[in-house]
């Protein structure tokens, strides 16, 4: 029985700032080894290790008992409050047969290319695809990591005639590859495995339309994307001033009631000294295109109208996104334009609360700040919120790979529990956006990952987060006009009104570009 060992490697927080992309709702914790010879049994090895301030104890627990009873157990062992799993070794509780249509037939002795992230955690996850994979079927995926970005890179490669098989790529970057058919249209693998490409049937809506164009859909998804729906707040600064009965989290609510609830808590968690800010009461930075037309979303405003073809960020939806998203704090003193992200910011001491990404949750917990989590409150008071969404990761088939059969079998093993199941280790085990197993917690060793995954499972955030669309060009201009244009608010340089003009000026050039490259593709 293969055993990992729980590591730290490169930040989260870094990557994501490196690369520029949002980090999916909190990364939690969990890794598997390989299945068993019999689907009946499964055997559970987990070795943990308890620090209390005046002793240490070691406790192994060692179970074998039928499936359902151990995923019972699991999920209570998931529960004790342990503070840090050392090392662990789990068998799948899927059985090998239920994995692909094929398992194993057609495909043995065959091999195939997977290219995904360079980057520990997403390399490591895909080798434990691979192997499971490879052992149940007896082909030969073999994984070759590659630097961000790699959609580019797949265009050079198919070039070079030197294209992958099949590749680990994000949903939103995908648009060239479709527009250069680089990638293989998944729907009769869908069809051959019952799984649905509707919105919120098997899988969460953002992460499903961001694979789906002209109705088509083109990739497996892994993850769904939604930054903006939380708010990373320090508690024990929230105790230090008397406020834990107040707000939430700590006053046992789970999200903000209103935008003028989470800036009263801001304005009290900000530090002054003679007179100038030390410690600034919020940042947003960062991830703002979620957050704006998540605020359109949720006062019911699409910020592309599709159907007749024009952006809306000129109405009054548009400025009060803006409004709330950064003029308004700006106007109360409570909000700055900073040099860097809210994560960064909040894990360098110089924000209280950040709002958007959940990696100060995660990577503070590390530096020894105390965050928990939060939802971030609607647009109007007394509803639940509504969010934007950017989707995630997942897996596609590229049309000029050379092995086109064992792509299809892996592609389908992605469509099962099973596969799901591997990838939800990532982190350690993490919230992905395969609805079946929403209720599932096998993959979750890390105990406080795993409360606060079933703390927040009742909540419809993933339910009622939608992705940007499609039609109005490249998601990249999309990204860089509105987080610009919300640093030209909290430098002061506009107000809410202008800002959604500028966006809507420069996404109508940017649209009138993209208009032009389809015609030059057609060409």
């Amino acid at each position: 029985m293969a055993k990992y060992v729980v590591a730290q490697r490169l930040g989260r927080r870094t990557f994501l700032a490196a690369i520029g992309a949002a980090a999916a709702a909190p990364v939690l914790a969990a890794c598997q080894s390989a299945p068993p010879s019999t689907p009946q049994v499964v055997e559970r090895v987990v070795t943990q290790v308890v620090e209390k301030p005046v002793d240490r104890v070691v406790t192994q627990v060692v179970e074998k008992q039928v499936t359902q009873v151990v995923e019972k157990q699991v999920t209570q062992i998931v529960e004790k409050q342990v503070d840090k799993v050392i090392t662990y070794s789990v068998w799948s509780i899927y059985p090998p047969e239920a994995a692909t249509m094929g398992a194993g037939k057609g495909v043995k002795g065959k091999s195939a290319v997977m290219w995904g992230l360079k980057y520990d955690p997403h390399a490591e996850t895909y080798e434990r695809l691979a192997k499971d994979f490879n052992e149940i079927t007896g082909a030969n995926i073999t994984v070759s990591p590659q630097p961000w970005p790699i959609e580019t890179k797949v265009i050079a490669a198919m070039a070079a005639g030197t294209a992958p098989d099949t590749g680990c790529i994000m949903g939103k970057v995908l648009l060239p590859l479709v527009m250069r058919n680089a990638v293989l249209d998944l729907g009769p693998y869908y069809k051959d495995m019952g799984v649905s490409t509707l919105p919120n049937k098997d899988f969460y809506q953002d992460s499903i339309q961001c694979y789906t164009y002209s109705g088509k859909i083109y990739g497996v998804p892994t993850e769904t994307g939604t930054v903006g729906w939380v708010v990373n707040v320090p508690v024990d600064q929230v105790e230090k001033v008397g406020l834990k009965d107040t707000y939430p989290p700590t006053s046992g609510k789970l999200g903000f009631d209103s935008y003028e609830q989470m800036w009263e808590l801001a304005k009290a968690l900000q530090v002054e000294e003679a007179g100038k800010v030390k410690k600034w009461g919020l940042s947003s930075k960062g991830w703002d295109v979620c957050t704006i037309t998540g605020l359109m979303h949720d006062q019911g405003v699409n910020f592309w109208d599709n159907e007749n073809k024009k952006f809306q960020f000129s109405t009054d939806a548009g400025i009060k996104a803006f409004q709330l998203h950064a003029e308004t704090p700006v106007k109360m003193g409570i909000e700055t334009e900073l040099d860097q992200n809210h994560v960064d910011a909040a894990l360098a001491g110089k924000v209280a609360l950040a709002k958007g990404n959940g990696t100060p949750w995660v990577e503070g917990n590390k530096l020894g700040y105390k965050y928990e989590l939060a939802v971030s409150p609607p647009s109007a008071a007394g509803k639940f919120p509504k969010y934007g969404g950017e989707g995630g990761w997942g897996f596609v088939g590229l049309s000029q790979g050379k092995n086109r059969d064992v792509t299809a079998e892996f592609l389908k093993y992605m469509l099962t529990k099973r596969g799901q199941h591997v990838w939800a280790q990532i982190y350690g085990g993490k919230q992905i956006a395969f609805i079946p197993l929403k209720d599932d917690y096998s993959y979750y060793v890390n105990p406080d990952n795993a409360i606060v995954a079933k703390k927040f499972k009742d909540l419809p955030v993933l339910e009622n987060t939608i992705y940007y669309g499609e039609g109005f060009g490249y998601i990249s201009e999309l990204e860089k006009h509105v987080n610009t244009t919300s640093s030209d608010i909290r430098s002061k340089k506009l107000n809410s009104e202008q800002a959604a003009k500028q966006v809507q000026e420069r996404m109508e050039a940017s649209y009138k570009q993209f208009q032009a490259d389809v015609e030059k593709m057609k060409s």
